[in-house]
């Protein structure tokens, strides 16, 4: 959602706004470019924050059951890189991150 105040200033010499276009995907099928078209289709990202890896794994498998195919666990997670580890190991075509 992309939301922008309005500028104060005659209506003469106001010039008609453009709609930005939302960046196209690389074409190349570099990870970094998948991770992109997921997060395109997936358009929600759920960050995941836990005060150990076992709930952050847990909470991660629970919205995984949910839908969510794009998942950030943040780095104050204890054992977050442990974490995507294991979420990429166990659910390969999804997207995980920090």
């Amino acid at each position: 959602m992309l939301v922008a105040a309005a500028a104060h200033s005659p209506a003469s010499t106001a010039l008609p706004r453009r709609r930005r276009r939302a960046a196209a995907p690389p074409s190349r099928k570099t990870p970094e470019s998948q991770a992109l078209r997921s997060i395109l289709h997936s358009r929600v990202i759920a960050c995941l924050r836990a005060q150990d890896g076992e709930t952050a794994m847990q909470a991660a498998r629970a919205a995984v059951r949910g839908g969510v195919s794009v998942l950030e666990i943040v780095m104050s997670t204890p054992g977050a890189l442990e974490v995507i580890g294991d979420l990429r190991r166990s659910y390969p075509s999804l997207t995980f991150g920090m």
